[in-house]
Order: structure tokens, then sequence, then C-alpha cells
């Protein structure tokens, strides 16, 4: 079985797709007859290309979300920092009046 490699976050996930693949197919060889195998090798590569596919695309969905989770952490930090000067300055205030 040749490896197939999708793009993007592949060098990650597909090393051991493959590996399981191949175990896989070598188990499912040993129960096909051999004149079978060949069709075997075609429908094996068809589904681990759409399991590439898939996995491609949640790691994808996933790092488009944690990227606008950690824009929202940057605003709302940007936020709690104006806020912390903001009460600064107020206290700095209050120790002059008080003085």
């Amino acid at each position: 079985m040749s490896r197939i490699y999708s793009t993007d976050y592949c060098e990650y996930t597909c090393p051991a797709v493959d590996d399981a693949a191949e175990s896989a197919l070598d188990d499912l060889k040993e129960m096909v007859p051999s004149r079978l195998h060949a069709d075997l090798d075609r429908t094996m590569t068809n589904l681990i290309h759409e399991v590439k596919h898939s996995g491609t695309e949640k790691l994808r969905t996933a790092l488009e979300r944690c990227c606008t989770d950690l824009q929202e952490a940057r605003l709302e930090l940007a936020a709690a920092e104006l806020h912390v000067q903001q009460l600064q300055h107020q206290l700095d205030n209050m120790v002059v009046a008080y003085e």
C-alpha cells in the first residue's frame, strides 16, 4: 500500500494513520484471497485518504477556534490591564487627597 499524504497537518497525524492502516492491511490480507489483494489495497488507500482528509479538516477547525479564543483572550487582557491602570490612577488620587 502506498502512503498517501494530504496537506496541512499531515506531518503530525498521517504517519500514525499510515502505520495503523498498514497493520490492518497486513491482517486483512491474511483473510482475503491473494487475487483480491489489489482491490483491498485500493479500498484501504481510499479509506486512509478519507480519514486523513477528515482529520486535517478537524485539526484546521480546532486551530481556527484556538486562534479566535487567543484573540479574545488578548482583548480581555488589554481591557483588564486598562482597568488596572484606571484603578491605580484612582488609588493614586486618593493617596494624594489623603495627604
